[in-house]
């Protein structure tokens, strides 16, 4: 009993390590507020461009706060909103129904991009055909050129 009831002490002191952010350098970082540490949004404004960064998971629980970061950025009335998915480490079907609610949603005189390459973004993306419905791009390089007619 003595033994188990170290065992525990010390795992309770493991998990009890304060979070930290992955990332350093962000103009806006939109944590979760259920306490999921795997998920970041970080939102630059460029000119009439909003570029929103994702990071981590894109699950059923982090899915709210893309749609939330989405919606207040609408809000601002961008010309273009580009949503980057090159540093998810994982995309779920809620993640996608954020983006394709959104693309159904949009005003005529806003741009909606995606940024997303590689088998955790554009493959599910591609075999449900919703990277048919949706400008999507491989690098945000690429989008942003689009832009720009370049």
């Amino acid at each position: 009993m003595r033994r188990l009831s170290h065992q525990l002490r010390h795992r309770a002191a493991v998990h009890a390590t304060p979070w930290r952010p992955l990332m350093t350098s962000t103009d806006t970082l939109i944590t979760n507020d259920n306490h999921s540490p795997n998920f970041a949004i970080t939102t630059t404004v460029l000119g009439s461009v909003t570029v929103l960064q994702l990071c981590g998971d894109l699950d059923l629980l982090t899915s709210p706060e893309l749609k939330a970061a989405i919606q207040s950025r609408i809000g601002a009335d961008p010309a273009t909103i580009i949503v980057d998915l090159t540093d998810l480490a994982f995309l779920s079907c809620s993640g996608i129904a954020v983006l394709i609610d959104t693309y159904s949603k949009i005003t005529s005189g806003t741009r909606f991009l995606v940024v997303a390459d590689g088998p955790v973004t554009r493959r599910p993306m591609h075999l449900i055909g919703v990277d048919e419905q949706l400008h999507m791009h491989t690098t945000l390089s690429e989008a942003l050129e689009t832009l720009t007619g370049t």
